[in-house]
């Protein structure tokens, strides 16, 4: 036994709970294995004698929050804190992130922090007070890059998480690649926990590139795999992280795992050992602590028992506990160890960085067969770099040591592996290690099966659970094969137990909600509506014009004549005598409006009436016809017929004419009509249009204008002519009869009675006749004796 002159507390906060839980187990575990074992061997060796590491570590869970986990540290080395700890050194977080604002609070206490985090930004700032023994990220895929150039890889494409430590990583193969001569098809950013890779796995699958690495996480790793077997992206090589353990061969399977390829800090092969023996090799420390914790180490516990080994050495050589004794003893120190060789980078680094290992070469894995290889850099390879891979098909015929429908099982009496068949239930394809409940909407009815049934049409499995039969989907839904959860009956359509399509509810019927189970679901279109087709949620309202009286109809009918629908939807027309004239109609069928509805043909709407009267005798009324409307363009209204004429102060005044040809009649066209019914240069105000208007003179039966000028000769000619013989006849007549001759009176009463006679002959000219040549001249010559002096223009 050695006596124990002081005890050196260890602690901080680390993730015991939440994202980072695996991680913060196995820095945990690494640190634990080297403290008991330090403590075996009597503890630290300083001049003032022996001094062993406080058990247990004080670690406090931090569940895995940046926040919290800096809250957590400041109270434990705040000594005014009741949460003081009184902490010696300071065992850092899970994750980049989570670490620098650990190591912000350690370097404001003056205390050294033992960083589990790859990213160089935690080594940049010139902090003296944290210490690594990591590899930077920007290092990580640099032995596996090189390794691929070497063996004729030429095209890259890079994808990382939007974190600190993955970028770091990836920016920093990114630069390895350009300096090997490698070009990079595509660079590309995705968000911290995204589960579907599919569009980003599309988008490389253009690129055709030969390598593709991921600067990720486990699950990314997961997902990323799956997404890529589906949609059939087969580059030459996959480099990720976090697949150099068991780990990424439990989630994804053998034959999926296979070829990947991954960096690690540490690996149970490398050919390293203790100056002291104090872990003995790499070989050693995996035996040490799968005896101890009961599973393989990830490289995190490596590399977290190498940081205790290298502050174990420290110490000593700084001979006391002093921080900045053992600080300057760290950037001192180059020692060999299981780990490999330890020595961190001091102030002033060529490297620019502060406490870490930045010429630490990183160690590249291979999965082979669900077996974790080294495979660069070649001092350390432990098996040969498979390149190209094979595809995933070809993966598909890589074999499980047991018949799919089977799992192992331990070992037979003879050494070989005993399979048992998976229960029914369950079932194990060549993707799987262990037997699995069927998928949602799949069965297994008997043991041993290795792919599921889906269930058939009709039925559905509940998920998740070990189904051995699939039951029947209530009426009111739709089960295709391989349903688990029944999908309601679409709309317009109605779905009756274990029938496989759902039934289109009929014309003249509508379903406007899902699940519908019978016909009876199916609702008759209501009156003023109407639906002509199968498998319909609602029903169309008629148009303006139609209508529908009964319930269920396929089509709307149209108004009749006489009727009309002013708004859709209507079940019933309304009659023009309920809503307008009485008398009225429509000139059409399938009428709109109140206003269609006007006096037919013959009749016409007198101002202010209410019904429709019959045209006056004479007139004319066309469709519509209206009294106030007269004169008014776009109406109709009563205009007279020929023969007859009307007056614009009494448009249903009429008046027979004389003759046809004087009173033509009014007209509508183009919406126009004509009121004034005389024939031209006719008076409107004569009675018949009896005589010519002024400014005008009558020749025969028809009025024409009057010349500018007029011949006065022939009217003097005939005004004396005409005196002359009045004064013959007055001088006859007066003289005494006793002393005239009988020869004189006889001549002067033949002359009286011929000028009779020849006034009388020329009232012919008024009637509507034809008069041949030299007939019709000598008939015009004889209206002077009527006194009629047209014909002497």
């Amino acid at each position: 036994q050695f006596a124990r002159a002081c005890e050196v507390r260890l602690g901080g906060a680390l993730a015991a709970t939440g994202k980072y839980t695996s991680y913060g187990e196995q820095v945990r575990n690494g640190w634990t294995l080297w403290a008991e074992r330090l403590n075996e061997q009597g503890g630290l060796n300083l001049p003032s004698g022996r001094c062993t590491i406080a058990m247990p570590l004080d670690l406090r869970d931090d569940q895995s929050s940046a926040a919290l986990s800096s809250e957590i540290l400041e109270a434990m080395l705040n000594v005014s804190s009741a949460e003081y700890a009184g902490l010696d050194f300071v065992l850092g977080p899970a994750s980049s992130g989570i670490t620098l604002g650990n190591s912000i609070v350690a370097e404001r206490h003056q205390r050294i922090l033992f960083s589990t985090g790859a990213s160089e930004t935690l080594y940049n700032r010139g902090n003296e007070y944290i210490f690594s023994s990591l590899t930077p990220g920007n290092k990580y895929m640099s032995s596996g890059l090189e390794l691929l150039r070497s063996r004729g890889a030429e095209t890259v494409v890079f994808a990382h998480e939007a974190k600190s430590f993955s970028a770091s990583v990836c920016r920093g193969a990114n630069a390895t690649a350009f300096s090997l001569g490698m070009r990079v098809a595509g660079y590309y950013e995705y968000e911290p926990g995204k589960t579907n890779f599919a569009d980003l796995v599309y988008q490389i699958k253009a690129l055709d590139a030969d390598v593709y690495v991921g600067c990720g996480h486990l699950n990314d790793v997961t997902y990323l795999i799956g997404n890529a077997n589906v949609l059939n992206v087969n580059p030459s090589a996959l480099l990720v992280t976090h697949a150099s353990d068991q780990r990424i061969i439990q989630n994804v399977g053998i034959q999926n795992s296979h070829g990947l390829l991954s960096p690690t800090q540490w690996d149970k092969s490398l050919d390293v050992q203790d100056d002291d023996g104090f872990f003995g090799g790499a070989e050693d420390f995996f035996g040490m602590y799968q005896a101890r914790f009961g599973a393989p180490p990830a490289y995190q516990a490596a590399y977290s028992a190498a940081m205790g080994y290298s502050l174990q050495k420290a110490i000593e050589s700084a001979g006391s506990l002093d921080t900045e004794a053992v600080k300057a003893a760290l950037w001192n120190l180059s020692l060999k160890s299981f780990y490999g060789l330890l020595e961190y980078s001091a102030p002033g680094d060529a490297s620019g960085l502060v406490g870490t290992q930045p010429r630490r070469p990183m160690v590249t894995t291979q999965i082979l067969n669900g077996s974790v290889g080294v495979v660069a850099p070649a001092e350390a390879a432990t098996a040969d770099l498979e390149y190209p891979l094979p595809t995933w098909a070809e993966k598909a015929l890589l074999l499980y040591p047991c018949p799919q429908g089977t799992v192992e099982d331990g070992f037979a009496a003879d050494g070989s592996i005993q399979c048992s068949a998976c229960d029914a239930g369950m079932y194990r394809d060549r993707f799987l290690l262990s037997c699995s409940p069927c998928p949602p909407g799949s069965f297994a009815d008997s043991p041993g099966t290795a792919t599921c049934q889906k269930c058939p049409p009709t039925t559905r499995s509940a998920s998740p659970s070990a189904s051995r039969s699939c039951a029947q989907c209530p009426a009111g839904t739709l089960c295709p094969s391989g349903t688990s959860e029944p999908l309601p009956c679409p709309l317009g359509h109605f779905c009756l137990a274990g029938r496989e399509l759902p039934t289109p509810c009929m014309n003249g019927t509508r379903r406007s909600e899902e699940g519908g189970s019978s016909p009876d679901d199916c609702v008759l279109c209501a009156p003023g509506s109407y639906n002509a087709q199968v498998g319909r949620s609602v029903c169309s309202q008629c148009p303006e014009g139609w209508f529908t009286a009964a319930a269920g109809q396929l089509e709307c009918s149209m108004c009749p004549r006489g009727s009309f629908a002013g708004n859709t939807g209507s079940s019933a027309c309304t009659a023009c005598d309920d809503a307008g004239p009485l008398g009225s109609t429509t000139e059409n069928i399938a009428s709109s409006d109140l206003s269609d509805c006007r006096c037919p043909d013959g009749a016409y709407l007198p101002v202010a009436g209410e019904s429709c009267r019959p045209c006056p005798e004479g007139m004319s009324c066309t469709f519509g016809s209206n009294e106030e409307g007269v004169g008014e363009l776009g109406e109709a209204w009563p205009v007279a017929r020929p023969g007859f004429m009307t007056r614009t102060t009494a448009p249903l005044l009429v008046f027979k004419c004389l003759l046809e040809e004087h009173c033509p009649g009014g007209e509508c066209q183009d919406g126009e009509c004509r009121v004034q019914t005389c024939a031209p240069y006719r008076d409107p105000a004569a009675v018949a249009c009896g005589r010519c208007a002024e400014g005008a003179y009558q020749s025969g039966q028809q009025c024409h204008p009057c010349k500018d000028g007029v011949d006065a000769l022939p009217l003097v000619f005939a005004t004396l002519l005409v005196l002359g013989a009045l004064s013959a006849v007055t001088l006859a007549v007066n003289r005494d009869m006793i002393h005239q001759t009988r020869w004189a009176v006889g001549m002067m009463v033949s002359l009286t009675c011929m000028f009779a006679a020849i006034q009388t002959t020329t009232i012919y000219l008024s009637l509507n006749m034809s008069w041949s040549e030299p007939l019709a001249s000598l008939m015009k010559g004889l209206t002077l004796l009527t006194f009629d002096l047209s014909h002497l223009k």
